[in-house]
């Protein structure tokens, strides 16, 4: 195994590596290295410190549990099985990445793009065990692609928006399949997956009313900043399709404070999102101008203020160095 990781065709693999990876290194040493500062914060104020045991009871429901056996198979046989030993390097990756999260406390979803390949894995295995039945591989040929499929049909509404709010959570509370919540933040009827799918239109045109309430004079020298890319991105999405005459929201969230205008000669600044005691540490006149209201959407985002602040009391690049943080 040892003389196969060291192979021509595996050097060349590690080099195609680094050279993909290399454009991603530089970006992080020059950007001061974000991603660490993300993963600090997260832990420290974001993520829930899930146990090891709910870790890997959450994976079960990640990947179904009727599918359990496939993957557990799978991680086992690319690890010992004779027959997979050269895709050996594909379990040790599985295994090493799982505790790697498990220890880091990580969300459980991390690890699902993992899936695909050790349960393709444990699929080859067990048809290899079957064959020598070979009425019983026919048979399983059929069996196991329809439980699939039906299995599959009855969880897709847990990960897919095919049901409404209402019926969505009775159908969660039917299969008594809730998933466990992986932020510090509250979680609302809906789980954040969906939730995060509501009130962005709504926080828009909240944004563009307030913006058009301002004199002329100071509509020219807008400035738009919302707390999280989430609220950046759905700002800028949505302004073009309703019409709204609004300048390009910035924000100072993880790769969104690297858009930051170069412009100085902002009047008003709309700060979307925050208390009024952290908007008042940055500005000498802040003033509500609305609220965004949407009662499906997670928690944190259901009464989001939109503050007309002016008056800042340190120069525009402190501010904008205040405003970076990654989580």
């Amino acid at each position: 195994c040892i003389r196969d990781s060291w192979s021509r065709q595996a050097l060349m693999g590690a080099a195609i590596v680094v050279v993909l990876g290399l454009p991603h290194l530089i970006w992080q040493i020059a950007g001061g290295w974000p991603t660490l500062e993300f993963i600090r914060n997260a832990h420290e104020h974001k993520n829930v410190a899930m146990p090891p045991g709910v870790f890997w009871s959450e994976q079960l429901l990640m990947a179904h549990p009727a599918f359990a056996p496939f993957w557990l198979i799978g991680v086992f046989g690319l690890l010992l099985a004779p027959r997979l030993r050269p895709w050996r390097p594909l379990g040790v990756a599985f295994v090493v990445v799982g505790i790697w999260l498990t220890v880091q406390h990580a969300k459980p979803y991390y690890l699902v793009a993992a899936y695909p390949m050790v349960m393709a894995a444990g699929a080859v295995l067990v048809m290899h065990w079957l064959a020598r039945w070979r009425r019983l591989a026919r048979a399983m040929t059929v069996a196991l692609p329809s439980v699939v499929v039906l299995l599959g049909l009855l969880v897709a509404p847990l990960a897919i928006p095919l049901l409404s709010p209402v019926n969505y959570v009775a159908y969660e509370q039917t299969l008594g399949l809730r998933p466990r919540n992986a932020e510090n933040s509250p979680m609302g009827d809906l789980p954040q997956h969906f939730a995060d799918r509501f009130g962005w239109r709504e926080r828009a045109i909240s944004v563009g009313e307030v913006h058009a309430s301002l004199p002329a004079a100071d509509r020219d020298h807008c400035l738009i900043v919302t707390g999280n890319y989430g609220e950046c991105g759905a700002i800028n999405y949505w302004a073009p399709k309703l019409d709204l005459d609004l300048p390009t929201a910035v924000s100072g969230h993880n790769s969104c404070h690297t858009w930051w205008p170069e412009r100085d000669d902002w009047r008003v600044v709309l700060v979307v999102g925050g208390s009024r005691e952290r908007a008042e540490r940055s500005f000498g006149s802040v003033e509500l101008g609305a609220v965004s209201e949407h009662s499906l959407a997670v928690p944190y985002e259901q009464s989001l203020p939109v503050w007309i602040c002016r008056e800042p009391l340190r120069s525009w690049a402190e501010l904008w160095a205040e405003a970076r943080f990654a989580i």
